[in-house]
């Protein structure tokens, strides 16, 4: 595992609140908050503490990031992100977020920090909304326009089935609006890891009731590469658990040299080992993680950044022995790791989506 001299991006969730209510978030159960879920926030000290300016300055990348919430909710986002452009002029600083909060003045004074943009614009006028809930276009692209007047955006769009036909128009129009980059996210939400097949996902209203379902896209260019590999994974290895369970592990976090900061303040090297805290549909994953936290000497708090910055954290047992153990194969095995970056480093494997990547544009073709 890499030493916290090594650590060059810090992915930062400052809130797990949120304007929207994306239905397939962890952030929701059965059309409501998670209620396992803490609503908490980083304030600007709290910040300070977990990125002192010594650890920013050796930084090349913070971005601001929600696995549960988004920072346009959190009440100190523009003074966080100040405070990080302040200790280091060339950091890469930058907010993903669904871009539905704020006024165009917030906006423009994120773009004055030189802080890129990350929208998550899920098709048009007439269907962004069916999956970002709560994001009102009007809002959107006011404060699209406010910031690509300042500064530079990035568009970024999850193909469901109900906006698939829309890719190319959405393309066009980012281009119109001046972003400079629109890139095209494929979900693995959709997969069922037991099943080893897609499912639909029924989004209720207040009263519980299935108000309409979400489908995955149609085109496999649009669908994640998952699903184009299970059918073969489950014949070589009888399951995509058991695949998850034996496979080489290839972590993204050591490769980026990454940590991931919670809403809490806790240390993790990735998001989806840190997010699995809070998801009721991945119980199994959510039992390890805190089962695991448990055995730490100080539970969880021994991970918190806000008591001593992120230096001692990754230099501790939990990442340079927990995590480590985590990748072997067997019972010690952290589930997420194996979920999150089962590898190609396997050579059949890799060579099994080779032929499926040829099988598809195959199929485009004809």
């Amino acid at each position: 595992m890499y030493k916290s001299s090594d650590v060059r991006i810090v992915h930062l969730e400052v809130t797990s609140l949120c304007n929207a209510g994306c239905p397939m978030c962890p952030r929701h159960v059965d059309g409501k908050v998670n209620p396992d879920l803490p609503l908490e926030q980083l304030t600007l000290d709290d910040v300070r503490r977990i990125l002192p300016a010594a650890t920013v300055r050796a930084l090349d990348k913070v971005y601001l990031c929600g696995g549960y919430g988004d920072a346009i909710a959190a009440r100190e986002t523009l003074e966080i992100l100040a405070y990080l452009r302040a200790e280091n002029p060339s950091l890469r600083l930058g907010i993903h977020t669904n871009g539905g909060a704020r006024s165009a003045a917030w906006w423009r004074e994120v773009a004055a920090l030189r802080a890129y943009g990350r929208f998550a614009i899920d098709g048009l006028e007439d269907t962004n909304h069916v999956y970002r809930i709560g994001v009102r276009w009007d809002v959107l692209m006011r404060n699209v326009e406010a910031f690509i007047g300042a500064g530079g955006a990035e568009w970024v769009f999850i193909v469901f089935a109900h906006n698939e036909h829309q890719v190319d128009s959405a393309h066009d129009l980012s281009r119109a609006l001046g972003f400079r980059r629109f890139d095209v996210k494929t979900s693995s939400r959709f997969f069922d890891a037991e099943r080893a097949a897609d499912r639909h996902w029924d989004v209720l209203d207040e009263t519980g009731s299935v108000a309409y379902t979400l489908s995955p896209p149609h085109a496999a260019r649009h669908r994640h590469p998952a699903v184009v590999r299970a059918d073969e994974i489950v014949r070589r290895h009888g399951s995509v658990r058991a695949y998850h369970q034996s496979c080489e592990i290839a972590c993204k976090a050591v490769a980026d040299r990454s940590v991931y900061v919670t809403a809490g303040g806790l240390v993790f090297p990735c998001c989806w080992l840190g997010g699995d805290l809070y998801t009721p549909r991945r119980p199994m994953r959510t039992r390890q993680i805190w089962q695991v936290l448990s055995q730490l000497t100080g539970g969880e708090r021994a991970l918190d950044g806000r008591i001593g910055g992120i230096a001692a954290i990754v230099d501790g047992p939990f990442f340079q022995q927990t995590v480590r153990e985590g990748w072997q194969p067997g019972d010690r095995r952290l589930l997420t790791c194996g979920g999150t970056c089962a590898s190609g480093l396997n050579r059949s494997d890799a060579q099994l989506l080779e032929r499926h990547e040829h099988r598809i544009t195959s199929r485009r073709r004809t």
